[in-house]
Order: C-alpha cells, then structure tokens, then sequence
C-alpha cells in the first residue's frame, strides 16, 4: 500500500483541496498512473529505458510490459541495461486506456485528456 501512500501525496500536488484526492486506487492503477505522469510515449512498439517499466516487468506485468533486447548497444544507457529496454505491449496500451477512464472518474477528471496528467 506503500505505493498508493506515494502516489496519492503526488496527487497533492495536482489537487490543491483534501476532498480533491481519489479514493484510493489499485496498485495497477498506481503503476499506470505513473507512466502517464512520467510522459512516457505509448505508442506501441516505442521502447523505452525508463527503469519503472523494468520494475512492472520484474513484478510479473509480463503481459503488459515486455522485454526487448537489442544486439547494438545504445549510447546514453548505463551497464547492465545496454541493449535492455521494455515496452508496453498491445495489451499494455488498452490496459492503459481502460484504467485511464477509471482513474478519470476517480479524479473528477471530466472530459480532460490523458496528457493533462503529466502537466
């Protein structure tokens, strides 16, 4: 539940009134959410580096999070992950819109769009 405590002081800073902050959300959601406010890109098959999406896999989001290896190394990505990266999959991307609409209700979000999350 670490993760839902972390995530509902970030909403702090988005919501400025106590009654603003959501009922506490999965820790799916949680991890969903922080992508959206981390930017991440989501098209499908865009890679990433980001070490979050390392963890989601790690923690078994294997069906949302996907291991790609490359067999260059990339420039700019530190030892051990040269050639590393994960990426949402298809699944990973409806999941992500599917949640998106929960946790617009959630927040009161109206008829905002996603991106408005990472502002």
């Amino acid at each position: 539940m670490r993760t839902n405590e972390k995530l509902n002081e970030k909403l702090l800073d988005i919501y400025s009134e106590p009654s603003d902050i959501p009922p506490p959300l999965t820790i799916f959601e949680c991890r969903l959410l922080e992508l959206i406010r981390r930017g991440y890109n989501f098209e499908a098959g865009k890679t990433n580096a980001d070490p979050f999406l390392r963890r989601m896999n790690e923690e078994g989001y294997v069906e949302i999070v996907e291991k790609v290896v490359f067999k260059k190394n990339v420039v700019g990505v530190p030892e051990p992950y040269r050639g590393l990266f994960y990426q949402l999959t298809e699944k990973g991307l409806k999941a992500l819109e599917t949640t998106y609409r929960i946790l617009r209700e959630k927040i009161h979000l109206g008829e905002s769009n996603w991106k408005d999350l990472t502002k």
